[in-house]
């Protein structure tokens, strides 16, 4: 997050796209998060480790292409600031998949 608020300031919100791992301390990554990203649009894995809605009264997106379908109809046509995406390497590694991404190997 310091970077985003040396970059755009500290009283600047982003929006991003998330996902955590049900086992993580939700709650308390939700609510650092939730200082610095709006709106926040939660995202599912395909993990058995993957955030299930009944631990968060946030709205959970089944997967990447939902959120990421949800955000370009409702929040990208008006965005003037980069989306954040962030989350688990499982998470990050799907978004990956998603957007055709290939990491080089060095």
């Amino acid at each position: 997050m310091n970077a985003i608020h040396d970059k755009y300031g500290r009283d600047v919100k982003l929006p991003g796209l998330v996902t955590i791992l049900a086992d993580k301390n939700i709650d308390e990554m939700l609510a650092l998060l939730k200082q610095n990203i709006s709106p926040l649009l939660l995202f599912q894995i395909d993990n058995q480790r993957t955030l299930q809605s009944n631990q968060v009264v946030d709205k959970i997106y089944a997967c990447f292409s939902e959120a990421w379908q949800e955000a370009k109809r409702t929040f990208l046509p008006s965005a003037k600031l980069p989306w954040v995406i962030c989350g688990s390497i499982y998470g990050i590694g799907e978004v990956f998949q998603f957007l055709n991404i290939k990491i080089q190997k060095q």
